[in-house]
């Protein structure tokens, strides 16, 4: 049996955003509710399994997370950071922390 009817969700909100630039290309999962913002109803939960990210989309994320990284700079280096385009992708590091920061006086790394 079908049953048939108007929906009566008028509008989507994005609930849950996951984005894992650890993977090649990124993972971007999301959870999203119909709702009727009148009643105050959540109507059905989508996730974007299988969507077709836009260009626009893709860019907006790379942007955030050229945002969430400035930010970080600045909570945790002295003076902000300088920006700096690098290949894509994270590589494991060849070297301590210490030697990436300029410390001095100390035993390298192992």
């Amino acid at each position: 049996m079908t049953t048939k009817g108007t929906l009566k969700a008028d509008a989507l909100k994005l609930g849950k955003l996951e984005i894992s630039w650890l993977q090649s290309p990124m993972k971007l999962t999301v959870l999203a509710a119909l709702v009727n913002e009148s009643q105050g109803s959540t109507h059905a939960w989508l996730d974007g399994t299988g969507i077709q990210w836009s260009k626009e989309t893709k860019e907006a994320l790379d942007a955030l997370k050229e945002a969430i990284e400035r930010d970080l700079a600045a909570t945790h280096f002295v003076g902000g950071s300088e920006t700096t385009t690098l290949p894509s992708g994270l590589r494991m590091p060849t070297a301590g922390l210490g030697e990436h920061l300029g410390a001095a006086d100390d035993a390298p790394s192992v």
